[in-house]
C-alpha cells in the first residue's frame, strides 16, 4: 500500500492542514489550538472542573493544568478551588475569555466560508470522522 492509502496518515495530514488552517486566526488572538478547544468546551458550559474540560477534550491533567496556568496568566481564564473539595479546581471564563468568542467564531467562519463546503457535505464528513473515532476508542478499550 502507498502512503495515500494509509488511512492513519489522511488523518495525520488533515491534522496538520487544520493546524496551518487556524494557526494564523489563532495567532491573531494571541492563542494555542489546545487553548482554542478549552475555550470552546467553555464557551459551551462556564465553570468546569479540570477533570471535565480534560474528560471532554480527551487531555490529562498533567497535559491540561500547565496549560490552564498558561490560559490564566493571558487572563483568558480564572482558576479557583472547589468549596466543597479543595481537591478540585473549578474553571471559568473571564471577561477576556467571554469577549473572545464572538470575533474568535467569525474568523473561523469566515475562513471556512472560502471554501464553499456544503453544510450538508460538512456534516457527512462530520458523521463519519465520529463513527470512526467511535470506532477506534471502542477498539482501544478491548485491548486494554
Amino acid at each position: 500500500m502507498t502512503l495515500d492509502q494509509q488511512l492513519c496518515f489522511t488523518v495525520h495530514k488533515l491534522a496538520r492542514q487544520f493546524d496551518q488552517l487556524y494557526r494564523p486566526i489563532l495567532t491573531k488572538h494571541a492563542i494555542t489550538y489546545p487553548q482554542y478547544l478549552v475555550l470552546l468546551v467553555l464557551w459551551k458550559n462556564d465553570r468546569l472542573t479540570v477533570t471535565e474540560i480534560g474528560n471532554q477534550l480527551k487531555l490529562d491533567s498533567g497535559t491540561l493544568s500547565p496549560m490552564l496556568k498558561r490560559m490564566e496568566k493571558s487572563e483568558l481564564i480564572v482558576r479557583k478551588r472547589a468549596l466543597t473539595d479543595e481537591r478540585r479546581v473549578v474553571i471559568a471564563l473571564s471577561d477576556t475569555g467571554r469577549a473572545l468568542e464572538e470575533a474568535l467564531k467569525n474568523d473561523v467562519a469566515d475562513c471556512f466560508a472560502a471554501f464553499k463546503l456544503p453544510v450538508t457535505k460538512e456534516s457527512e464528513i462530520l458523521i463519519k470522522l465520529n463513527e470512526l473515532s467511535k470506532l477506534l476508542n471502542e477498539g482501544s478499550l478491548k485491548n486494554e
